[in-house]
């Protein structure tokens, strides 16, 4: 029997200074099973629901996993920003 390994990662995306909405294309029950992260060439750190950015599930996640996350402030040129 073999057992399907999904990907919980998107990204590394590149910041531009612009963009504010980045997609994830993998299934999650709720969002608080979402970690965001920004890394520049010195520091990483955690972002905050909430605070730093929001969550748009995809309505069915059976038929179309993943959704959204919308930033308050878009990744600086030069940084990076995971979803997992």
């Amino acid at each position: 029997m073999t057992i399907a390994d999904t990907s919980r990662r998107a990204g590394p995306y590149v910041g531009d200074g612009v963009t504010k909405v980045f997609p994830f294309s993998y299934k999650i029950f709720s969002t608080d099973q979402l970690t965001v992260l920004r890394a520049d060439d010195s520091t990483s750190s955690q972002l905050v629901n909430g605070v730093d950015y929001r969550v748009t599930l995809n309505a069915n996640q059976d038929i179309s996993p993943g959704g959204s996350i919308t930033l308050t402030t878009a990744v600086p040129i030069g940084s990076n920003l995971a979803i997992l």
